[in-house]
C-alpha cells in the first residue's frame, strides 16, 4: 500500500514538471505586454481563483509574433527537425541491418 502511495505521488510529480512549463506559456501568452514586463512574476494571477484568468483572451501578442516573421522561424524549426530525424532514421536502420 505504502508504496503504490509513493508511486502515485511519484506520477504526481512527474506530471507536475510536465505540465508547469505548459502552463506557463500558455499564461504568458495571453497576458499583456504589461504583466510580461513586470518586476514581478506570478505564477497564477493575483486574487485567484475568484477571478477568471484570462478575463479576456488578447491575441496582440499572436499578431506581433506573425508580423516579426514567427512562422518563417516555426518552418526553419520543422525542416531542421524532418531532416534530422530522416538522417538518423536511415542511418540507425543501416545500422541495425548490419548487426
Amino acid at each position: 500500500m505504502v508504496a503504490r502511495v509513493a508511486l502515485y505521488c511519484w506520477v504526481a510529480v512527474l506530471v507536475l514538471v510536465v505540465l508547469a512549463p505548459l502552463w506557463w506559456m500558455v499564461r504568458l501568452a495571453f497576458s499583456p505586454s504589461a504583466d510580461l514586463r513586470s518586476a514581478v512574476i506570478y505564477l497564477v494571477p493575483p486574487g485567484w481563483p475568484p477571478r477568471l484568468w484570462p478575463p479576456v483572451l488578447d491575441p496582440r501578442n499572436f499578431q506581433v509574433a506573425l508580423r516579426l516573421g514567427a512562422p518563417g522561424y516555426i518552418l526553419n524549426s520543422t525542416l531542421v527537425g524532418v531532416a534530422t530525424t530522416g538522417v538518423t532514421v536511415v542511418f540507425g536502420w543501416l545500422a541495425a541491418y548490419s548487426l
